[in-house]
């Protein structure tokens, strides 16, 4: 199965949450939040179990990467298409919210690739030539 790595942003009680259930992406480092005029932070310790806080407030925002994985049939927010419309020429097709399995289904010209249109503007290859890359 493929597995797709996004950013995620949580406030700081969903951020110590997540972690507890993850020490081993959080072990012995620390994190800053973002988007703030004074940033706080948070450190874990070696094993991932304890923790250490700076001025953290609960409405301060971080920012980690998640791992998910995905199929054909897993809803994307915004799903880019590029497919073939002619011998020379190369079209593109933005789905919202859409799986690669509806996107199939709903057009008639075979898919070259997908990526998945992230909220920056770039884009992250997942389908390729008929398979997940």
């Amino acid at each position: 199965m493929a597995k797709i790595k996004r950013k995620v942003k949580m406030n700081a009680q969903e951020f110590i949450n997540w972690a507890w259930d993850h020490p081993e992406k959080v072990k012995g480092k620390a994190f800053t939040s973002i988007g703030c005029i004074e940033p706080s932070e948070i450190f874990f310790s070696v094993d991932g179990c304890g923790i250490n806080t700076e001025d953290v407030l609960k409405n301060d925002i971080f920012e980690v990467e998640v791992e998910d994985e995905i199929t054909k049939k897993t809803v994307i927010p915004q799903l880019l298409k590029i497919f073939r419309y002619d011998v020379d020429e190369l079209n593109a097709s933005v789905f919202d919210n859409c799986s690669i399995e509806r996107a199939e289904a709903e057009s008639q010209f075979k898919a070259i690739s997908y990526h998945i249109l992230d909220t920056d503007g770039s884009m992250t290859l997942i389908w390729e030539n008929g398979a997940f890359v």
